[in-house]
C-alpha cells in the first residue's frame, strides 16, 4: 500500500471499527500514514466526555500534531454524541469509536489492535483506568509501544486500582501527572517493570489568564457588579467534590458585595441549590451548568476555591493558577507542592469547613495581597504548565522506550 492511500476499515463480526467522523478528508488520513510521518500515536480514552483525561489527550494531541506526528484519537463507548469528539475534529485529529460491548468485552483488544496495525501506530497512549487494559492488551498485540498516563485519582485497595496493578505489567512507560502519583504507582510494584516518569499536565496559557473583558461580560450576564468580590469553584456537582461542604462554609461570608460561582452539572446540583436556599444565600449564588467556556468563568471571579477530597492534582487548580487567581484549597495530593501556602493562596486540612471560611474571608479583606498572590500563581503555572513542554517530555518518553526496543 503506497503513500496517500486511505484504506477502509473491515466490518468483522458485525462491528469492528466505526470512524466516529466519516468526513474526515483524504490529507487527514494521509497525514497519519504517509511516508513522512515522524511518529503516529494513538490516544485511547473509555470516553470523550467533558474532563480532565479528554483534555490532556486533546492539548497533547494538538502539540504532537503541530510538530508533524501522525496522531489519532479512539474513543471505547458507544458512538453517542460526545461533547469533546468536536474538538479533536476541530483540530484535524481523526477520531475513532471501538466500541466496548458489554462489562467484560473479550473482542475488544483485537479489534482494537487491527485500528492499530491499520494505522501504522507506534505509541498507543492510555488515559484512564477502562481505557488501560484494553489498550495495554492490543498495543502488545500490535507491536506498539505502550504508555499510560496514571491520575492516581483512586487508592490502591479499589478493584480498579488492582486491575491497573495487573494490566501496568503491560506497559513500556507509565506517567504520573504528580509525584504522589509516582509513590503510588511505586506502591503497585510497578518500579522496576516500566519506566516511571512524572510529567505534570499542562494547562492552555492563551485560553487561561487574566481577561478584563471576559470578566465584565460574565458578570453582567449573571447579574454580578464590577467590584462584587466572587468566589469560584469549577467541578462535576457530584458527593466527592464536597460542594455541600463549600456552600456551608462560605455562607457566613456572602452579601450584597460577595457572592459564590458554582460552575459544572451533576447529580447533585438539584440538592446544593436546595441547601443554598436552606442556608439563605440563594441569592448570592450562581449555578450557570456545565460550561465550554471555563476560562471565561474564571477570568469573572476574584479567588478560586476547592472543597473537592477526589483525586491528587485536579486540572482546575493548575488551571485557576493560570488565570492568576489565588487558590484555596485542601492540603491533599499534591496540590502542597504546587501551591505554595501564603504565596499563591492557602491549603487547609482536607474536610475543615471552618479554615476554608477563615482563609476566604482573609483573602476577601486583604484584596491587594490576594491579587499579588494570584500573579504569583499566574508566574508559576506559566513555567510548570506549558503544553510545549508537556509535548516535549512525552516526546523524549516516546522515542526512548521506543529506542530501548
Amino acid at each position: 500500500m503506497g503513500p496517500g492511500t486511505t484504506p477502509r476499515l473491515r466490518v468483522v463480526g458485525g462491528q469492528l471499527v466505526t470512524p466516529a467522523n466519516t468526513n474526515d478528508s483524504q490529507r487527514e488520513l494521509r497525514d497519519v500514514t504517509g511516508a513522512d510521518r515522524r511518529l503516529v500515536v494513538a490516544h485511547v480514552l473509555s470516553n470523550l466526555e467533558i474532563g480532565a483525561h479528554a483534555q490532556l489527550a486533546l492539548d497533547l494531541a494538538r502539540a504532537q500534531r503541530d510538530d508533524g506526528d501522525g496522531v489519532i484519537v479512539i474513543s471505547l463507548s458507544s458512538p453517542s454524541p460526545a461533547p469533546m469528539a468536536g474538538d479533536f475534529r476541530a483540530a484535524g485529529i481523526p477520531v475513532y469509536i471501538v466500541p466496548l460491548r458489554g462489562r467484560l468485552d473479550t473482542s475488544l483488544p483485537v479489534r482494537l489492535a487491527l485500528l492499530l496495525r491499520r494505522r501504522r501506530v507506534d505509541v498507543i497512549h492510555t488515559h484512564d483506568p477502562l481505557a488501560l487494559p484494553y489498550g495495554a492488551v492490543a498495543g502488545r498485540m500490535a507491536g506498539a509501544t505502550v504508555v499510560h498516563t496514571e491520575r492516581g485519582d483512586r487508592g490502591v485497595t479499589s478493584w480498579p486500582a488492582w486491575f491497573r496493578v495487573r494490566a501496568s505489567r503491560l506497559l513500556h512507560g507509565l506517567v504520573s501527572i504528580s509525584e504522589q502519583g509516582v509513590r503510588l504507582a511505586n506502591a503497585w510494584g510497578v518500579e522496576g517493570r516500566t519506566l516511571l516518569q512524572c510529567v505534570a499536565q499542562a494547562v492552555d496559557l492563551d485560553k487561561f489568564q487574566p481577561d478584563d473583558e471576559s470578566r465584565h461580560q460574565v458578570r453582567r450576564q449573571l447579574g454580578l457588579d464590577d467590584n462584587t468580590w466572587v468566589i469560584g469553584t469549577v467541578g462535576h456537582l457530584t458527593k466527592p467534590k464536597e460542594h455541600a461542604m463549600l456552600l456551608r462554609a462560605v455562607a457566613p461570608l456572602l452579601d450584597d458585595d460577595t457572592s459564590l460561582l458554582v460552575v459544572g452539572a451533576g447529580s447533585e446540583q438539584a440538592s446544593l441549590r436546595r441547601l443554598a436556599d436552606r442556608l439563605k444565600i440563594g441569592n448570592h449564588v450562581r449555578f450557570p451548568g456545565a460550561r465550554r467556556d471555563v476560562p471565561r468563568m474564571m477570568a469573572a471571579m476574584d479567588v478560586f476555591a476547592l472543597s473537592s477530597r477526589d483525586g491528587i492534582l485536579p486540572l482546575v487548580v493548575s488551571e485557576a493558577m493560570a488565570a492568576g487567581l489565588p487558590i484555596v484549597a485542601p492540603a491533599m495530593g499534591s496540590i502542597p507542592d504546587v501551591v505554595v501556602d501564603g504565596e499563591m493562596g492557602h491549603t487547609v486540612r482536607p474536610g475543615d469547613e471552618q479554615a476554608l471560611r477563615e482563609s476566604l474571608n482573609g483573602l476577601r479583606s486583604a484584596r491587594d495581597e490576594s491579587k499579588r498572590m494570584g500573579r504569583r500563581a499566574r508566574r508559576a503555572a506559566r513555567t510548570r504548565f506549558s503544553i510545549h513542554r508537556m509535548n516535549r517530555e512525552y516526546t523524549r518518553i516516546y522515542r526512548s522506550l521506543i529506542d530501548a526496543g
